[in-house]
């Protein structure tokens, strides 16, 4: 039947029994609402008044139009009365209508009254949710600030201080890391509850709830950057673990040098004493020396994490960058026979950018405030005191680092400091010369040139007649020069020799046999060899008839050793070609004598062979150098020297820094410049290419910056 039914009992007699509340397709209750039921009655009463109304207008209406006809009597005062009341029924129509209208009015405000009141509770009921939502992030939130403050604090507190306090700060910095990390779970957790509350308030447009999801999208953001405060010091405690570990190195490096410094020690000679095979000095070897060094001042972390550094050990370039110091000059000072500035007397002045090699640690006049260093200069090897900082604090030196000049085209290696000394090896490029002694400057040259014109091919231009070591670049020749054209023949006898050609006017000749006699034609002939293009034969010097052929020349030079041909009288200009052993040339001027400012020398030592001698800076020939390498180009730190066998350790990227370990090599099968260096960045050793063979630049040494120790300070 599908009929809706319910059990009730009825307000007005207090019966109880089943009701049908709707039926198919008719409903007879609805839910009783005490404001409804007296809207109804109301409606009810009204739609009697109007019934009531109509009818009472109906009856009078009826009796005056029965009574039209009567004028006069008691039924027209009747009929007058009944007029009477059209006015007061209409005053109650009139009523009528303004009370519906009231009513009507008093509906429209009761209903706005109920619907603010229902938006009233609503929103009541949305500010609780919305303040519970609230109430529950902020507790999370606020437990994650807390321990994102504590966290965040401490690690601060040791990246700040380098974990100094601590007995162990890569520990403590390991200890912060996995706090940090831990924090970040904390606010991973927030961030989860923040998106479970905005995604169940994300259609809300406006309300408490509309405010609360405002709010949690600025909380969200305030959460996330505690976030990135916890990444952002995890980056830190890397770096600071990386400087407390590289400190560690310095700290040991500096107690090792002072130590060195204070004895007196020979560098060298110290190498000898630690590397047992001459190659590398061991790290056990480094810890025992370093252990047995009094008063040393390092820490235990310290002088643990600084021999872990150096596990590979050291070579003997790192060694020596490590223990010398050397200074710049940055203003003019004087070099002084004694520490005493009173009793000591000038050596000489010592001028801006000039080097100096500390040989004793430096002295603190308490009473003066001057910083002493006795030390040697580079230039000529004098040794005295020089003041490194005033008493006004004027600096007049700056630590620099040990210079070093790497060959880039062959170049000569000789026995003495003057550029006319011998030869003793030939440095190559690649190879890398410290400095011992210098740069220094040669007094003037002087040479003598001479401009020529090559027998050859009639090329003119200038050229020296010795070079600075005092050999012969050209020696005059004996030479006969052809005056008149005559054949060349192959025989003594005219008439039975066979002409081989003829010579030209101006030719010359280099004579082989003779002069001879010709009797029997009296003609005078030699033996010679022509210089164009060394045809050897005979040729008649005197005819006959008295006429000369050819004559004795002293304006003509043969090329002893291959020198340049040059377009300008000043040596070094352009060339014009390069002359040839045993090519012939005429003086055309000169010779001339030619003054030059000496060139600069230095004395050096190569640092692969250790051969030491002196070597001139021209042009480009030497650049300076450095144990520190920057990687230009990406390339690879290989395992083994030669190429084809080597295994790839990894990839290096461009910016990385490495530090040599030993002088760049040539790897003659692929002709490549070639270099074991250590990573700074992950301390990966191994070896590197420089420069490819076709000329490309892969790493540039980082020439300029102090020294291994002053740099690592440096970049803290």
């Amino acid at each position: 039947m599908n009929l809706m039914r319910v059990k009730a009992r009825t307000e007005k007699d207090g019966k109880e029994g089943y009701i049908t509340v709707s039926g198919t397709s008719t409903t007879f209750l609805v839910p009783y609402d005490p404001i409804t039921a007296m809207e109804k009655k109301v409606e009810q009463a009204m739609q009697e008044l109007v019934e009531a109304g109509g009818k009472t207008q109906k009856y009078v209406d009826t009796k005056v139009d029965e009574l039209k006809s009567v004028h006069k009597g008691p039924l027209a005062e009747t009929k007058t009365a009944l007029l009477a009341m059209g006015p007061r029924i209409r005053k109650v129509q009139h009523e009528r209508k303004s009370l519906k209208t009231k009513i009507a009015e008093s509906r429209k405000k009761q209903q706005e009254a109920m619907e603010n009141e229902k938006k009233r509770r609503q929103e009541a009921l949305d500010r609780a949710g919305a303040d519970k939502i609230l109430e529950e992030v902020n507790s999370v939130v606020g437990e994650a600030e807390e321990k994102v403050e504590k966290a965040v604090e401490a690690a601060q507190a040791l990246v700040s201080s380098r974990g100094a306090e601590a007995d162990n700060p890569l520990q403590a910095m390991d200890n912060a890391e996995k706090d940090l990390l831990g924090v970040s779970e904390a606010v991973d957790k927030a961030l989860a509850k923040i998106k479970e509350h905005m995604d169940g308030v994300k259609n809300a447009t406006k309300g408490p709830f509309s405010e609360a999801r405002t709010t949690l999208v600025k909380v969200k953001v305030k959460v996330g950057s505690l976030d990135s405060k916890c990444k952002k010091q995890i980056v830190a405690l890397n770096s600071a673990r990386k400087q407390v570990t590289s400190d560690a190195e310095v700290a040991l490096k500096d107690a090792l040098r002072q130590h060195v410094v204070s004895k007196a020690m020979n560098p060298d000679e110290l190498f000898k004493q630690l590397s047992n095979n001459g190659q590398a000095v061991s790290a056990e070897s480094l810890r025992s020396f370093i252990q047995a060094i009094p008063d040393s001042g390092l820490k235990p972390s310290q002088f643990d994490l600084g021999i872990e550094r150096l596990a590979a050990g050291l070579t003997k370039l790192t060694l020596l960058d490590m223990l010398q110091e050397f200074q710049r000059c940055v203003k003019d000072i004087a070099i002084t026979t004694a520490y005493e500035l009173k009793e000591s007397k000038t050596i000489r002045k010592l001028l801006v950018g000039e080097l100096v090699e500390v040989l004793e640690a430096r002295k603190e006049d308490g009473a003066t405030s001057l910083s002493r260093v006795r030390c040697r200069a580079l230039q000529d090897h004098k040794e005295g005191w020089a003041t490194l900082r005033g008493n006004q604090g004027t600096a007049f030196m700056e630590r620099t680092a040990k210079p070093y000049y790497c060959c880039e085209e062959t170049a000569m290696l000789q026995a003495g400091f003057e550029s006319s000394s011998a030869e003793v090896s030939k440095v190559q490029p690649g190879e890398v010369m410290e400095v011992l002694e210098g740069p220094r400057q040669e007094d003037p040259l002087e040479t003598q040139r001479v401009k020529a014109k090559a027998s050859k091919d009639g090329k003119v231009g200038w050229a020296t007649l010795k070079d600075l070591q005092g050999r012969a670049i050209l020696e005059p020749a004996k030479l006969l020069l052809c005056k008149q054209s005559i054949a060349i023949t192959t025989a003594f006898d005219i008439a039975e020799g066979k002409a081989l050609r003829k010579l030209d006017v101006g030719e010359a000749l280099e004579v082989l046999e003779g002069p001879k006699e010709d009797p029997v034609r009296s003609l005078t002939r030699v033996k010679a060899r022509t210089k164009t293009d060394g045809k050897e034969g005979w040729v008649t010097l005197k005819g006959n008839q008295g006429t000369s052929y050819a004559d004795e020349t002293d304006k003509h030079y043969i090329c002893k050793i291959s020198a340049p041909l040059e377009r300008r009288f000043a040596s070094g200009s352009e060339t014009v070609r390069q002359l040839e052993e045993g090519e012939v040339v005429e003086i055309v001027d000169g010779p001339k004598s030619e003054t030059k400012e000496g060139v600069k020398r230095v004395r050096g030592r190569n640092i692969g062979s250790g051969e030491e001698g002196c070597f001139t800076l021209a042009g480009k020939n030497f650049q300076p150098w450095a144990p520190r390498y920057k990687c230009m180009q990406s390339t690879v730190i290989n395992d083994a020297l030669a190429i084809k066998e080597a295994k790839a350790i990894r990839k290096l990227e461009v910016g990385e820094v490495l530090e040599a370990l030993e002088a760049p090599v040539l790897e003659k099968t692929a002709g490549l410049l070639r270099i074991k260096a250590r990573a700074e960045k992950d301390g990966a050793s191994g070896f590197a290419t420089v420069r490819g063979n076709q000329g490309t630049v892969l790493m540039k040494p980082v020439v300029g910056s102090g020294s291994s120790g002053e740099r690592e300070r440096g970049e803290k």
